[in-house]
């Protein structure tokens, strides 16, 4: 249990703004804005390997990775965006249709491992809330 456990707020409802791209795999994710959560990063990942589709989870870790590069690049998207900075990082499991929601701080914080560029990872245990994807609005 931890204090985001007694926060009074319910699944995310998600405005998007704008594509996010990686220098070499061109889009990963969007910004969205939330009301009660501002502006966040939202990138659909999946937990299985579907072939035609990346395997993006990390077994040995139990998490996801975001790339430092895009790390980097969303502490820059207040001054780009002029919409506030971004707080939030909203992982969408697009094969088992869940929603996990971390703190920027948390993956800035991950452990670090070498993938195709410098990337840090957060298990999906230690999200701040998760959902079943039916229960958020997601707007793209």
């Amino acid at each position: 249990m931890s204090l985001y456990d007694f926060e009074e707020i319910g699944p995310p409802e998600l405005h998007k703004k704008g594509n996010i791209n990686h220098f070499r795999r061109g889009p990963v994710g969007y910004l969205a804005r939330s009301e009660e959560r501002g502006l966040c990063y939202v990138s659909r990942r999946n937990r299985e390997d579907h072939g035609d589709d990346d395997k993006h989870f990390f077994e040995k870790l139990q998490g996801y990775a975001v790339s430092e590069s895009i790390l980097k690049k969303l502490s820059k998207q207040e001054r780009l965006l002029d919409q506030g900075k971004v707080e939030t990082i909203i992982i969408v499991e697009k094969d088992r249709e869940n929603v996990y929601e971390f703190g920027i701080a948390q993956f800035n914080n991950g452990h670090p491992i070498e993938y195709d560029d410098p990337q840090k990872v957060v298990p999906v245990d230690e999200a701040k809330r998760s959902w079943d994807l039916n229960e958020t609005t997601l707007y793209t």
